[in-house]
C-alpha cells in the first residue's frame, strides 16, 4: 500500500443545515452558535446575565443573574478599650454593589472587662446609603437580661454603655436592611462603653450578607 500525506483542513466545519438554528434541536446547530440553557420543564431559553465571582445564581424572568450571598467568620477574638468605634475585623466586612438592597445579619458572642462596661456596636459603609436603611440590635447584656434598639444612622452606636456581662459569654444579633446608592464596603464596628475598659467579640462570630 503506498504511503500518502493526508491534508488536514484548518477551516471551521460547515454549519449543519446552514443556519444557527438548523438541524435537529440545538444539538445539531451551527458550530459557532451560542447555546442558551434550556429548562427541562419549559422549554424556555435562559440568557446569561451578569454573575460576579463568588455569587450564586437566580432566575429573573428568562435571564440568569448573580446574587451576592456571603457567610463570613471571625477567626480570632477582637478587642477594644476605647469609646470611639472601630471595625471589628476586616473579615466581618463585605463589598456591596450600587443601587442594591441587602439583608445583613451579624451573630456575635462577647464578654466585657466588668459588669459596668457595656459593648456598643454599629455599622459603617464607605459608599453612600439610600433611604430607609435600618440597623438594629437584639442581644443579651447578661445571662438573664436583654436589650433591643435600632437606628437608621451610619456609624450610629447601639447598646448600653454601662451594662455588660463581665466574664460570662453572651450572644447578640445585629440586623441591617441596607439600601445602597453607590458601591462600598460594609463593616461591623464596636466600641467600649467605658474608656479604658475592654470589650471582646469572640472567635466564630459570623456575618451573613444576602442580596435581595
Amino acid at each position: 500500500m503506498p504511503l500518502s500525506n493526508p491534508i488536514i483542513s484548518r477551516v471551521a466545519p460547515v454549519k449543519v443545515g446552514g443556519s444557527a438554528n438548523a438541524g435537529v434541536g440545538r444539538i445539531a446547530s451551527a458550530f459557532d452558535h451560542v447555546h442558551p440553557l434550556i429548562e427541562t420543564a419549559g422549554p424556555t431559553s435562559l440568557d446569561m446575565g451578569d454573575i460576579l465571582t463568588g455569587e450564586g445564581v437566580r432566575r429573573v424572568g428568562a435571564t440568569l443573574v448573580g446574587r451576592q450571598f456571603d457567610i463570613l467568620r471571625l477567626a480570632n477574638n477582637a478587642s477594644t478599650s476605647i469609646v470611639t468605634p472601630v471595625d471589628v475585623d476586616p473579615v466581618l466586612s463585605a463589598p456591596l454593589k450600587a443601587t442594591t438592597n441587602y439583608v445583613v445579619v451579624w451573630v456575635m458572642s462577647y464578654v466585657t472587662a466588668a459588669l459596668t462596661t457595656g459593648l456598643r456596636v454599629g455599622m459603617h459603609y464607605t459608599g453612600t446609603l439610600g433611604s430607609n436603611t435600618l440597623f438594629a440590635l437584639l442581644g443579651a447584656t447578661a445571662p438573664t437580661a436583654m436589650q433591643a434598639m435600632a437606628t437608621g444612622a451610619d456609624d450610629g452606636l447601639l447598646g448600653q454603655a454601662g451594662v455588660g456581662p463581665g466574664a460570662t459569654t453572651v450572644i447578640e444579633v445585629l440586623y441591617a436592611l441596607v439600601r445602597t446608592s453607590t458601591a462600598g464596603v460594609l463593616s461591623a464596628r464596636f466600641a467600649s462603653g467605658v474608656n479604658g475598659s475592654s470589650v471582646t467579640i469572640g472567635t466564630n462570630s459570623h456575618m451573613l450578607v444576602i442580596q435581595q
